[in-house]
């Protein structure tokens, strides 16, 4: 009788193990850094020479930060507006270039990780026309031949 007890609380002590090391085998994975608010930005581009000034190109839509400051992710509506072909869209990070979308059109959205803390993201369209058979093209930056008309910086509010 007193085998079959010792062996009861063997066995029992044995399952409550098990069940503790496979409680600790199955623990849940790290805490992912999750995404703040949408942050709203707008970008337009315009033909700065006074003789024409028309609007070339602009881009509106949201940036988002994730908490663990590396990485981000848009969505931007881009409208072609006067511009001879589709505007392409760049995407800065800290002043360094880390998205292009050429010819874009509609709505453009990503994610982008970077290898340091995201301080700022900047967002610049740019456009083309011609002036006369004089081919010339535009950035809302101020790159370019003018100084475009807008600039998209969005900072990081987790850094």
């Amino acid at each position: 009788m007193l085998g079959r007890l010792f062996s009861r609380n063997v066995a029992r002590s044995l399952v409550a193990a098990l069940a503790v090391l496979a409680a600790g085998l199955l623990h849940a994975a790290p805490a992912q850094a999750a995404y703040g608010a949408q942050l709203p930005v707008t970008v337009q581009v315009v033909d700065g020479d006074w003789h024409y000034n028309q609007n070339l190109g602009k881009a509106s839509g949201w940036v988002q930060f994730d908490s663990g400051k590396k990485k981000f992710r848009y969505s931007l509506t881009v409208d072609r507006q006067s511009s001879y072909t589709p505007p392409d869209v760049l995407i800065y990070a800290n002043g360094s270039l880390a998205v292009t979308e050429w010819n874009a059109q509609g709505t453009i959205s990503g994610e982008f990780t970077h290898s340091y803390d995201v301080v700022y993201v900047r967002v610049v369209i740019q456009g083309d026309t011609f002036h006369g058979s004089q081919y010339v093209s535009y950035r809302s930056d101020g790159g370019g031949e003018n100084h475009g008309s807008s600039y998209g910086r969005v900072y990081n509010p987790y850094v």
